[in-house]
């Protein structure tokens, strides 16, 4: 059986009954994927071939081309000698699979070296999806709108609206009144109030732009008991990226405006940490290799080179763990700056030397295969979006 598919069901959640399909029908499986999109389609693709029969575990290749013309290369009929096989379970994702053999075996065993020194993202606190307003272009304004509206401080909340407003390990009152100024989205229009008790201003706001744009027929508005009334307002302590680019987004919530924290839109991950750890540290830590990889192996990507990670993904990302946050907390504001500045690998260089070799007692060449993997599916998902 050969059959050309969409490379998302290596790792997507719904592909799980396919891969355990695969898994108890073939006794060998061949899953050939490209460096950069083939066949000229706009969805990244992948080849699979299987050979009928029953084994108790099945072996499966993982093979990387590019382009196109090397599957000519390929000797099928050698049963893939020069290759690895390996033996996945249906309900992990696949992704990793994709890291050259050796790469993957060393990361594994360095991971099986560090298991009871790192931890988990759903240890330090809860993941959350943000604020589905119904209709972001009512309920969410510019400074300029609320103003023209007359709307009263009280019915406005300070917002993120966009992974691109986050800028560094930290969202300020500085940061946010700069989007403010730059006409960005930075208010939630948030009424708690019965109809009768609005100020006239809030009133006219709802029935007139209200009716401009059809708020009431949006599906998620007109199911509310009071449709102006955004349910699941919440104030987090740190932001998240959702849909990632080039690397993973992390700041704490560190706005606060007439006594009032931010939240943030749907575009944007909440987290809301447990009791006595510290937001600095965890965001700070995030801009390690391990973390990096841990994220790429826990999204899921598509064609355009954008990894996107659910609320239960994101709480699967691994750090390592820390003994003395004070070192985090040393070089916090550095990081921040290097993390504006888009110097990302300078930033991953201080916190590998903290967090892998300091707490997680790694070697250097150690450190070098979990960033290899990281630069690799990162690099990986990236040349996907370049045809």
């Amino acid at each position: 059986m050969t059959m050309v598919l969409p490379s998302k069901l290596l790792h997507v959640n719904y592909a799980k009954p396919l891969r355990k399909w695969l898994l108890k029908n073939f006794e060998s499986i061949v899953i050939i994927s490209f460096e950069k999109r083939a066949f000229s389609v706009l969805e990244d693709t992948i080849i699979l071939m299987g050979v009928k029969g029953n084994a108790k575990t099945p072996k499966v290749w993982f093979v990387t081309v590019n382009p196109e013309e090397d599957l000519l290369s390929i000797d099928v009929q050698g049963e893939f000698e020069n290759y690895t096989s390996f033996s996945p379970k249906a309900d992990e994702k696949w992704t990793k699979y994709i890291i050259p053999p050796r790469i993957l075996k060393a990361y594994l065993k360095i991971m099986e070296k560090t298991r009871d020194k790192i931890t988990t993202l759903d240890e330090l606190g809860k993941v959350t999806i943000g604020v589905v307003t119904g209709d972001n272009r009512f309920f969410t304004l510019t400074a300029q709108e609320a103003e023209r509206w007359n709307i009263e401080k009280k019915y406005l909340v300070p917002l993120i609206s966009r992974a691109e407003h986050i800028q560094g390990t930290k969202t300020t009152n500085n940061d946010w009144r700069l989007l403010c100024k730059l006409g960005q989205k930075c208010h939630l229009l948030y009424i708690t109030e019965p109809w009768e008790r609005l100020s006239q201003s809030v009133r006219d706001y709802l029935k007139v732009r209200g009716e401009e744009l059809k708020v009431k027929e949006r599906y998620k508005v007109r199911i509310r008991k009071r449709w102006y009334e955004v349910p699941g307002v919440r104030f987090p302590d740190v932001f998240m990226s959702y849909m990632i680019h080039d690397v993973p987004k992390a700041s704490a919530n560190e706005i606060k405006i007439d006594n009032k924290k931010a939240t943030s839109t749907n575009t944007v991950h909440q987290v809301f940490l447990r009791e006595n750890v510290e937001p600095t540290v965890v965001v700070t830590s995030f801009y390690n290799s391990l973390t990096l990889a841990s994220f790429e192996l826990n999204g899921r990507f598509y064609g355009g080179g954008v990894l996107k990670i659910e609320p239960r993904e994101a709480e699967r990302v691994v750090l390592p763990c820390v003994k003395d946050n004070q070192d985090i907390i040393n070089v916090s504001g550095k990081v921040d700056s290097l993390i504006r500045k888009r110097r990302v690998t300078d930033a991953v260089e201080i916190l590998n030397e903290i967090l892998l070799e300091g707490e997680l007692g790694l070697h250097r060449d150690e450190i070098e295969t979990i960033t290899e993997v990281w630069e690799h599916l990162r690099k990986n998902r990236l040349e996907k979006s370049r045809r």
